[in-house]
């Protein structure tokens, strides 16, 4: 049904270009059906003409973020968010998507605090409390995976292999404070979560025509 939908737009989008080729609404418009249709590779190329004849709409740069995610371009749509959002920096859906991006680069600490970025901003954007759910599961998972590797025999031989080398153990160690600071951080932002959700009424979000975050 909404592939149906989504097909009927198209065609309407349509004949409104051939009016206008250079209608940047509609260009984004169109851009959006296909991401919807799940035609990444048109859908980017009509979100860069959208792009270029407007590139001041935070909507195409958002819209275009969330492509590049699909096509696994994480630094281009790192790229795309962080231009969205320097042209509205309250922007909580791009901080939302932006997290996502970081975190395909495992950078967990910036994911984390883009989705806390996100909620403090609209606190009923669902997605964002999705999102750390499930950011939270995969820290603890690997946080989890580290402490099983080193509790089983194993553990000797990587002794071994750390003392004898050294000075890679100690350019490495920033690497590990930094992924317990992570789990710090989540366990923090959870807090806040939950206080944000038991003082805040749950209200509908409104809908708009902007990709939703992946």
């Amino acid at each position: 049904a909404n592939t149906k939908r989504n097909e009927e737009a198209l065609n309407i989008i349509a004949e409104s270009l051939a009016i206008d080729p250079k209608n940047g609404s509609a260009l984004d418009t169109k851009g959006l059906i296909l991401y919807n249709l799940k035609q990444y590779e048109d859908a980017f190329q009509i979100i860069n003409q959208a792009i270029g004849i407007n590139p001041d709409n935070k909507y195409s740069w958002y819209n275009k973020g969330n492509i590049q995610i699909k096509r696994n371009y994480y630094d281009d749509a790192l790229l795309c968010l962080n231009k969205a959002l320097s042209l509205d920096p309250n922007f909580a859906e791009a901080h939302n998507t932006k997290a996502i991006a970081l975190s395909y680069r495992k950078d967990y600490a910036g994911a984390i605090d883009e989705i806390k970025n996100a909620i403090e901003l609209r606190p009923t954007l669902s997605t964002a409390y999705e999102n750390l759910s499930k950011l939270t599961l995969s820290v603890r998972r690997k946080r989890q995976s580290f402490v099983d590797f080193w509790g089983t025999s194993k553990r000797r031989t990587a002794i071994a292999l750390i003392l004898g080398v050294f000075a890679l153990s100690i350019l490495s160690y920033p690497l590990f404070v930094g992924y317990y600071i992570t789990e710090e951080r989540t366990e923090e932002i959870e807090n806040e979560v939950k206080t944000v959700k038991t003082t805040t009424k749950e209200s509908k979000i409104p809908e708009t025509y902007v990709i939703a975050a992946a």
